[in-house]
Formats: C-alpha cells, structure tokens, sequence
C-alpha cells in the first residue's frame, strides 16, 4: 500500500524488521510495545542513536543476543 504521513518536528519515523520485534525472552515477544516503549525512551536522541538505543534494548531483552536479522532506520523531521 501506498501513503503519506507528516510527521511533526522533532518527530522520528522508525522502520524496523521482525528480527526486532520478534527478539524473546523466554517465550515473550519484545512486539510492537517494546518497540514503542524504546522509542520513547530514545526520542530525544539524533536518529542513528536512536536506531542504535532501540536495537541494543532489544539485544537486552533478548538476553544478549537476536535469533534473527534486524533492520533498523530512524528518520528525524528537522522541519
């Protein structure tokens, strides 16, 4: 599908892969609400620390290491 978003200034986009959503503790899922609960707490780093503060709190909750590839972009509106 094909869409448009704004995003707000200051706001950050962030695309990931399964590989972070996917990361378990146990037979938890890190899921979309860890993801969110990351980015919150990294919003107001630059968009390459961001990535890197949301793939090493999954790395955490993974207990060290991810069963799967990740992928992460952060894109910050500056306007």
């Amino acid at each position: 599908a094909e869409g448009r978003l704004r995003l707000e200034r200051n706001g950050v986009l962030l695309l990931y892969t399964d590989g972070i959503s996917e990361a378990r503790s146990g037979g938890d899922l890190f899921g979309t609400e860890g993801v969110k609960a990351s980015l919150q707490a990294c919003a107001e780093l630059s968009s390459e620390e961001v990535a890197a503060c949301v793939h090493r709190q999954a790395i955490e909750y993974a207990g060290g290491e991810l069963k799967d590839d990740a992928a992460i972009l952060a894109i910050r509106a500056l306007r």
